[in-house]
């Protein structure tokens, strides 16, 4: 967790026990896909919580690599949020479908 630490220290949630918890869902849906779709946020996070945005960075990072290809990344254009810049508008909605309908085809 080391040169996590700074980013970590004011999170309720480490990204080891978000991954320990991954791990216990899919041991209990074997038989499953499942798709896990990165938290997506915009850097204007760190205005109300400082390191937040590189605290979801690491997250999905490690993340990703527990899920590999059945991990949705979480990239998107500033376009594709709403005015608040963490939620998706349309278009940004549009796009996470079409990476959800790619991964279930």
């Amino acid at each position: 967790m080391g040169i996590y630490a700074k980013f970590l220290s004011t999170n309720k949630v480490s990204y080891l026990k978000l991954l320990e918890d991954a791990k216990k869902l899919k041991k209990n849906f074997i038989k499953s896909k499942i798709i896990w779709i990165g938290v997506h946020t915009s850097k204007k996070i760190d205005k109300l919580r400082p390191n937040t945005f590189k605290s979801v960075e690491i997250y999905n990072k490690e993340l990703k690599n527990f899920f590999n290809r059945n991990f949705i990344d979480n990239k998107f254009k500033k376009t594709h949020f709403t005015k608040d810049g963490y939620h998706l508008n349309c278009t940004g909605h549009e796009i996470l479908l079409q990476k959800i309908s790619k991964l279930i085809k």
